[in-house]
């Protein structure tokens, strides 16, 4: 089963590269330390024809050959070896009824001359059961008689080997948990560290600005938490205009409200009749579409999330502006006993660029009024 954190799939990936490495590092050894039994069996081997070899030329001449084999069998047979002769089709012969002669033949090398060895393995007519022998010609090709004789003894280098092994699995296990363990863990910390904290970043960004990050951890690692700095930069700058545009609207929609009620209040109490009262009503008209205007900026709070531009400036007619402020706030201004005058020199005009909703003069201009 996987397991469901980072950490634990880092500690079980590297627990399974370092069995992955022991089985490696085993069979490697196998390979090796098989070979290295097999070369001292041969050498064994070696040993035991070199020691009995010249009585068996001896036997070759006086015609006691099987009698000398024989005798000769008793005696390494306490090294655990056996002596067989091989006849030219490179068959052992049976010198006793009760030998269990192999299934597979010695192969014989044709070209051998008289004295040369040969070595190597062959299956026994036991189930798994390999012999290792090294033979050695003591006839010519053609001859009458067995063609060499051949020393043979089980060939027991692959469970030497494997006993090796099991010796040296528990060190190598254990080399490779030193080594293996820490780096895991070390590992796991520098790419489960910054993400654990880039989580938890992650949840104080509804509540507020968060505290960029340190880029730490691997280069992945810290490519994810440079761009979590940047959407986290952006998300507080959108919400900060967001504040700044919402704050600006609960103030600008003060000033029309403030007129349209200066306004209605002339037309109540009496104070604007005639061409005043006309004038009022105009006035209260266009403040209510300059509201409507207002309200239609909330629409800016999806632009900014978005990353659009909330400012859409045109051209406009400053002296217009400034006339249109003054009869915005005349009634105030009057009840205060100020009276407002915009004079334009003729001929003057002064055009701007600039977002008209934005650039209304609003009430707190004139709080001092």
């Amino acid at each position: 089963m996987i397991p469901r954190s980072l950490r634990g799939r880092l500690v079980a990936a590297f627990a399974l590269l370092a069995l992955a490495l022991t089985i490696a590092v085993g069979g490697a050894l196998f390979v090796v330390l098989r070979g290295l039994h097999q070369d001292a069996t041969f050498n064994e081997l070696r040993a035991a024809a070199s020691s009995v070899l010249p009585q068996v030329r001896d036997a070759i001449g006086t015609g006691q050959l099987r009698g000398t084999v024989l005798e000769l069998r008793d005696k390494l047979a306490e090294q655990d070896i056996e002596l067989v002769l091989v006849g030219a089709d490179g068959r052992i012969k049976a010198l006793d009824p009760a030998d269990a002669l192999p299934a597979d033949p010695v192969l014989l090398d044709h070209d051998l001359a008289v004295g040369e060895q040969f070595q190597g393995t062959f299956k026994g007519t036991d189930p798994g059961s390999n012999f290792a022998y090294v033979a050695t010609a003591i006839r010519k090709i053609g001859a009458a008689g067995p063609r060499a004789v051949a020393f043979l003894t089980r060939d027991r280098s692959a469970g030497l080997a494997l006993a090796d092994v099991g010796r040296t699995i528990p060190i190598v296990i254990l080399v490779v948990l030193l080594v293996a363990a820490p780096l895991a863990v070390v590992l796991s910390r520098s790419v489960t560290r910054p993400l654990r904290r880039l989580a938890e970043a992650t949840t104080g960004i509804p509540a507020g600005g968060v505290a960029p990050l340190p880029l730490e951890g691997p280069r992945e690692v810290r490519e994810l938490t440079g761009t979590f700095n940047t959407m986290s930069a952006e998300v507080e700058s959108a919400r900060r205009r967001e504040h700044e545009l919402l704050a600006n609207l609960r103030h600008d929609l003060r000033t029309p409200l403030t007129v349209i009620a200066g306004f209605a209040a002339a037309l109540r109490d009496g104070t604007a009749t005639g061409p005043a009262a006309d004038d009022a009503a105009r006035a209260i008209e266009e403040e209510a579409g300059r509201l409507e205007r207002l309200v239609a900026e909330v629409g800016a709070v999806e632009r900014i999330r978005s990353g659009e531009e909330q400012i859409r400036p045109e051209l406009l007619d400053a002296g217009e502006l400034a006339q249109a402020t003054a009869t915005r706030f005349g009634p105030r201004a009057a009840a205060a006993g100020v009276t407002l005058d915009v004079s334009i020199r003729q001929g003057t005009a002064l055009t701007i660029a600039a977002d008209r909703t934005a650039l209304e003069i609003p009430e707190a201009a004139f709080a001092t009024v």
